[in-house]
């Protein structure tokens, strides 16, 4: 089936083609016949699957998601903080790969080695993401690199920021699970591909998220305000529970 493709015309087959990620990127090219196949199948023709092959080499800007979802709070509502990140309930993370992980995880398969899995996730912090030229050769020298290692830290160091300021305001106890970008395309996410996440290595993880005194607690604007004062439609603070 490679070799199939390799002698199609319609689909690029001079290079290893990758997506790029936020923090590096999926080998497109891996297994392509297989990728090809299951794509027909799914799409319900060999043309089909070669139109959206298409499409996703022509991709020049995308739109996604850097998600994290984290133990320790919930919300019934998205929350917009100034620098750019939002806590929103778990159910409206989008579908997906990572998301379905999560969701079914077992002990033996755990992505933390903690009882914490059997806590319920709730909530996520969120960041919009866009990737010029997503897909890219990567035996072209003149090709940008994968993803900016300067970008990448600084939105890591948003991230940490964000579930350390909302402990304080808890004060809580709120730990990131794992991290990934997702795309809005639902093709692009297909490009991708198998399990592209990571995790922050916790020295010391809880059994359990500890109980509050207090169920609700208000998000109060003078908590935050030396820190990323939160922007919202919503007249009163919000609850965090």
């Amino acid at each position: 089936m490679d070799e199939v493709l390799r002698n199609d015309e319609r689909i690029p087959s001079d290079g290893q083609y990758m997506v790029r990620l936020d923090n590096g990127a999926a080998n497109f090219s891996f297994q392509s016949g297989t990728t090809m196949l299951r794509q027909a199948i799914v799409r319900g023709s060999s043309a089909a699957a070669i139109e959206w092959a298409q499409k996703v080499f022509a991709t020049k800007v995308a739109t996604g998601k850097i998600i994290s979802p984290v133990w320790g709070i919930s919300t019934d509502h998205p929350i917009e903080f100034s620098n750019g990140i939002r806590l929103i309930p778990f159910g409206d993370v989008p579908d997906g790969p990572q998301k379905r992980w999560l969701q079914q995880a077992r002990f033996e398969q755990s992505h933390v080695s903690s009882m914490l899995q059997n806590e319920e996730l709730n909530s996520a912090l969120v960041m919009d993401y866009t990737v010029a030229d997503p897909v890219y050769r990567h035996s072209d020298t003149d090709a940008p690199q994968p993803f900016s290692q300067s970008d990448f830290q600084k939105n890591e160091e948003l991230f940490n920021d964000t579930a350390w300021v909302l402990t304080v305001v808890g004060p809580r106890v709120v730990i990131p699970v794992c991290k990934w970008l997702s795309y809005d395309d639902p093709d692009l996410e297909c490009a991708i591909g198998g399990a592209h996440r990571r995790s922050r290595i916790h020295e010391i993880l809880p059994l359990r998220v500890p109980a509050r005194s207090h169920k609700k607690r208000m998000l109060q604007s003078e908590l935050l305000t030396g820190f990323f004062p939160f922007r919202t439609r919503h007249a009163k603070p919000h609850e965090l529970h």
